[in-house]
């Protein structure tokens, strides 16, 4: 081949040839001067790119630079400042920036933090110091890490979490601020577990991880292992650092204690529980102590209970005192809340049947109740016999405008205001009625002051001073009741001084009311049979509504009459009035009208309303009887006759009343039926009478459906409507006019 052909002598020759033209001298050669300008030039023409160095006598290439910039990161360990860059190759800190810049691009390793060029040479090296301090001491935090390699805390937590296991031998604490070793930690744990062992009381998470920060895991999770192994006899109360530790036998002493003193004393303190760090006293006392009873104060014994419980039966029976101070029973930290407590668990104290509590902590029985008021009936029999005549003429006065006495009606009664809650004037009228009858009744025949009851009671039971202000507490509540019960003794005595006759005559009037009133009832439905049924249905629960309750009230006057109590049919019963006069009747009367007074709001006919009232007309003995033809047309008569009277003296500025009883007075004309209608029924009645009038009625006759309209229209409308159609209404009612009426209807 050819390169054989080649020998060891041509190859030599060429090299002596080589060396004698590097060694000859130029023939031509360029100035400085020449060399710079065509380093110029060809830069000009962008054929090369070159930088001068700081002193300006050499050029360096950016690839030159970029190499000698590496050659100074690995000379320098991995880790140089710009500046000193700039320093040690003699380059402006601008082409330094951005050498660096592509550097940075190039190489991911490498990274500038804080004008320093830093690789993973150097932080591998960081790691190895790292590890080095770590295992002489245990543990090493991020600041003093920042501070000695003065770096930021971020950038060296995020290298040397990545070192953390490979060159760093231990483990980084959760939030990052630490790195330990796992000798340290067993040394940490070791320190906590000795001292919770020591441990004789409660102690908070919080305290102990301020005197014990451990490592690696939170001191809650370390104790609960511990307990969860045996290794720690206790129990964690909370969660997290509100929780604390509580050794088991701070929890047994504890509780001896506890059971120590209730057992001795038969109650503890809700108090002495806190002061013994018991968070819940009463829920403690209740699981730990078995039976007992949990008062505001303090837990007491059953035993404790039960003794208080006998000592109420022993007072409250009929040989006993009557009365009994609970205090003096209880425990000395008991308060007056801790009574109220106690008593609603006592069988022997109960109010439902009369006992009653009296000063916070006294119980007084109804049997001693009883013969305190039995003390003052001869007193008052004494005191009412002894009357002076001019006091008796005075009652007598007082007496027949008294409720429930009353006879005469109250004043004109007023629309009651819309809504709930609004009182009427009828109702003010008869509170101030009542009260001032009363008032007067009590200045003519006081009782007894506070003052004497008391000292009776004392003289009758000289224990009763045993317990302070006992006395004046009973006549306080006494007062009232035995004032009312003279009153009523009085009273009685003075209306049993009426003649026979004259009562007789008050019943009997009593009883025709009832009869008359369910009479009527019984016409007003039998003719509301004319209209559909859905009018027929409003029409009868009107009547019920009405009818039925002044039914009502006239057995109720009848009943506080059989009673003893004076009262006529003309009295007005109004629900204070007759709240008032059920109180004269027995508790199975006030039963049984209170039942027919529901009944007036739900009834749907006539028969079922008046059989709910037939407790009550068995009571009175009245029983309504069969109601005659003839006796039919008197009421029916009787009936017009009070609406032509009502419908006389109403003007044009009442048109809805006008047409109201105005069309019931027309139809009671001509369909011979008398009827008691609600005022929406008033339009069913009104096409009634219109279907009653054909072409061969009077001319009056047919121009009454008009007449009937234009009053309707000015109702709803709330017009004023003409005179002359009030007139007109009147006249075709059968009402008699005046003379200035009939010329103005003429």
């Amino acid at each position: 081949t050819m390169a054989e052909a080649v020998s060891l002598d041509d190859i030599r020759a060429l090299q002596e040839e080589l060396q004698k033209t590097q060694l000859a001298e130029s023939s031509a050669k360029l100035s400085k001067r020449n060399c710079v300008q065509l380093i110029m030039k060809l830069q000009e023409l962008n054929l090369i790119e070159l930088m001068y160095t700081a002193d300006g006598k050499e050029y360096l290439t950016a690839d030159k630079l970029r190499r000698e910039i590496k050659d100074e990161i690995y000379v320098h360990n991995g880790r140089i400042n710009t500046v000193d860059l700039a320093q040690l190759l003699n380059i402006d800190l601008v082409h330094i920036e951005a050498a660096v810049t592509d550097l940075l691009a190039e190489d991911e390793s490498l990274d500038l933090i804080q004008g320093e060029l830093i690789n993973s040479v150097a932080i591998d090296n960081l790691a190895a110091e790292v590890d080095e301090l770590l295992q002489q001491s245990g543990q090493i935090d991020l600041a003093t890490m920042t501070s000695r390699f003065n770096l930021p805390s971020d950038y060296l937590l995020k290298k040397l979490t990545a070192r953390v296991g490979s060159i760093i031998n231990g483990t980084l604490d959760g939030d990052g601020t630490s790195v330990f070793t796992t000798s340290y930690i067993k040394r940490q744990q070791a320190v906590l577990r000795g001292h919770l062992m020591a441990l004789t009381g409660p102690c908070t998470v919080a305290s102990l991880k301020s005197k014990f920060p451990l490592k690696g895991g939170s001191i809650s999770d370390f104790i609960k292992s511990l307990l969860a192994s045996k290794q720690l006899a206790g129990a964690i109360e909370g969660k997290g650092e509100k929780g604390s530790y509580v050794p088991d036998i701070y929890t047994k002493s504890q509780t001896l204690f506890v059971e120590q003193f209730f057992r001795t004393n038969g109650y503890i303190e809700y108090s002495k529980l806190k002061n013994l760090g018991i968070r819940n006293p009463q829920t403690h006392a209740q699981k730990t102590l078995g039976d007992g009873v949990s008062l505001a104060t303090c837990y007491v014994s059953k035993t404790m209970f039960e003794q208080v419980n006998g000592s109420l039966e022993d007072a409250l029976s009929e040989g006993g005192e009557g009365f009994l101070d609970v205090i003096p029973l209880l425990p000395p930290c008991c308060e007056m809340d801790d009574v109220t407590i106690l008593l609603k668990h006592c069988s022997a104290f109960d109010e439902s049947k009369g006992s009653k509590l009296c000063l916070d902590s006294v119980v007084v029985s109804k049997f001693f109740l009883d013969k305190c008021a039995a003390l003052f009936e001869p007193i008052m029999r004494q005191r009412a016999d002894k009357l002076p005549p001019t006091i008796v003429q005075k009652l007598k006065q007082a007496q027949s405008g008294a409720v429930p006495t009353a006879d005469a009606p109250p004043p004109k009664s007023k629309k009651r205001g819309k809504g709930k809650g609004k009182k009427s004037k009828d109702d003010d009228w008869e509170s101030s009625s009542s009260a001032s009858a009363a008032t007067s009744t009590s200045a003519l025949i006081p009782f007894l002051s506070a003052d004497e009851i008391s000292e009776a009671i004392g003289a009758a039971f000289p224990d009763i001073e045993e317990v302070p202000d006992l006395s004046e507490t009973l006549a306080a509540d006494m007062q009232r009741p035995l004032q009312s019960a003279y009153e009523a003794l009085v009273i009685k005595q003075l209306t049993s001084q009426a003649s026979g006759g004259d009562r007789r005559k008050l019943r009997e009037d009593l009883v025709k009311q009832y009869i008359t009133i369910v009479h009527n009832a019984q016409v007003f439905v039998e003719s509301a049979a004319e209209f559909d049924d859905a009018t027929q249905d409003m029409v009868v629960r009107h009547v019920i509504r009405t009818l039925g309750l002044d039914a009502l009230h006239a057995l109720i006057k009848l009943a506080v009459f059989d009673n003893g109590v004076q009262i006529k049919a003309s009295t007005t019963v109004t629900p204070t009035i007759r709240k008032e006069l059920l109180s004269n009747v027995t508790s199975e009367f006030q039963a049984a009208a209170s039942n027919a007074l529901k009944e007036t709001t739900v009834s749907k006919t006539l028969e079922d309303y008046l059989q709910q009232l037939d407790p009550l007309t068995e009571v009175v003995q009245v029983y309504p009887p069969q109601l005659k033809a003839d006796a039919k047309q008197q009421l029916k008569s009787q009936h017009l006759a009070a609406l032509q009277s009502s419908l006389m003296s109403l003007s044009g500025d009442e048109v809805a009343l006008v047409l109201h009883i105005g069309a019931s007075i027309l139809y009671q004309l001509r369909k011979d039926a008398a009827i008691n209608v609600p005022g929406r029924c008033v339009p069913a009645v009104i096409a009634s009478v219109n279907g009653t009038i054909n072409e061969e009625a009077t001319p009056e006759l047919q121009a009454l459906p008009d007449l009937l309209s234009r009053l309707s229209t000015c109702v709803m409308q709330k017009q004023t409507p003409d005179e002359d159609d009030i007139v007109n209404l009147k006249l075709a009612a059968g009402v008699q006019l005046d003379a200035d009426q009939d010329d103005s209807a003429a």
